[in-house]
């Protein structure tokens, strides 16, 4: 099991954007599954996020501003987190 954590920096430009992407490629040649990403400064709660474009499960906690993302990807192929 794998999980993925990310500190996003939003400028204050880019804070008026709704919809944010996070995107990225592994390359392993293991069988390895990513379960879960956290992202570390998100400033409100979405209202949904989607993993490829499908909705997918999560978690706030805005008294640390973390946006946990339950996932089932694997490792070898491009992936993009969105959320709004």
């Amino acid at each position: 099991m794998v999980i993925l954590f990310i500190y996003l920096f939003i400028s204050e430009k880019k804070k008026k954007k709704k919809k944010k992407t996070c995107s990225g490629r592994f390359n392993y040649e293991l069988k390895q599954t990513l379960k879960q990403i956290t992202i570390l400064g998100v400033p409100n709660s979405p209202t949904s996020v989607q993993l490829n474009g499908a909705n997918v499960s999560f978690e706030y906690d805005s008294s640390i501003q973390e946006l946990v993302v339950s996932v089932t990807a694997s490792m070898v192929s491009a992936f993009t987190l969105t959320w709004n």
